[in-house]
């Protein structure tokens, strides 16, 4: 626990470090920044996330996507209400579930995805 405050504290008081976030780095520290109101951690977290996912959707021909930090960046963003990564997020995870094509379908998702997506998924039926 001591390390990922550090790290948090890291990357909100030092540009570089921030400049070199990674989305690995971003899942980690999210629910932390989110949990003690750490806002400037917040949308540090958000920038990345929503560049990831805007990138992933990109570069998808060329690089397989990441399923597990897609679904687990998209989750996240839902619960710490971040709207940008959120919505690019979303977005990807919504246009693969309506396809049947393989890999990049439905079916790349593992019930394991699916378990940790249906509150995102309930709140997207509902049409907020």
């Amino acid at each position: 626990m001591p390390e990922l405050w550090d790290d948090m504290l890291k990357f909100v008081q030092d540009l570089q470090a921030a400049r070199k976030m990674t989305m690995a780095d971003a899942l980690r520290v999210l629910p932390m920044y989110d949990k003690y109101q750490f806002n400037d951690g917040k949308g540090l977290c958000e920038d990345v996330m929503e560049e990831y996912f805007k990138e992933t959707i990109e570069k998808e021909k060329k690089i397989p996507p990441d399923v597990d930090a897609m679904v687990e960046g998209t989750a996240l963003a839902f619960e710490a209400n971040l709207s940008r990564a959120l919505l690019a997020g979303s977005n990807y995870i919504r246009m693969r579930l309506c396809q049947k094509s393989v890999p990049y379908g439905r079916t790349m998702f593992t019930e394991e995805h699916m378990r940790r997506l249906v509150p995102l998924l309930l709140h997207l039926n509902e049409g907020h």
